[in-house]
């Protein structure tokens, strides 16, 4: 496994937990509550940046080491993660995609959409943009591996 692998892991990794209580939050506390408790505004802000700090410390922290220990990046690494952006651009536009067919199939006969889901695309989309900065990696590593083998 290559250091971009492990990197992407971790990453992986922080972006599902920080999906994960972010969502439990909504369960436990519902969508509407966003509007009306400021407690659960900044709990979600506090998770929300919380997550963005420990991705870029992920970052910082797994690029100390890899530069420390020598080569970061060679040629292969630099042509699979190319391919990044794609999975991250596909991924954020079915997110959006799925939040546009949900909204307006759930809130059709009230002609209108709460405000609050317009944060929640948002927030959403940014996690799903980060998450997928790792997933992506993961599944054009796995992809060259799989075509490579042939």
């Amino acid at each position: 496994m290559t250091p971009q692998q492990k990197r992407a892991w971790y990453g992986l990794a922080i972006g599902i937990v920080w999906a994960a209580a972010i969502v439990a939050v909504f369960v436990i506390k519902g969508a509407a509550a966003f509007d009306e408790d400021a407690g659960m505004r900044v709990m979600v802000y506090g998770l929300f940046i919380a997550g963005v700090l420990a991705y870029v410390a992920m970052l910082y922290i797994t690029g100390w080491r890899m530069r420390r220990e020598g080569v970061i990046m060679d040629e292969r690494d630099r042509m699979i993660l190319r391919k990044v952006p794609v999975y991250q651009m596909f991924a954020v536009l079915w997110t959006l995609a799925g939040w546009a067919i949900a909204l307006s199939e759930v809130y059709h006969d009230e002609g209108q959409v709460p405000v609050v889901f317009t944060w929640l695309m948002f927030y959403s989309a940014i996690i799903v943009n980060i998450v997928f900065a790792s997933a992506g990696a993961l599944i054009a590593y796995w992809s060259d591996e799989q075509h490579g083998q042939r």
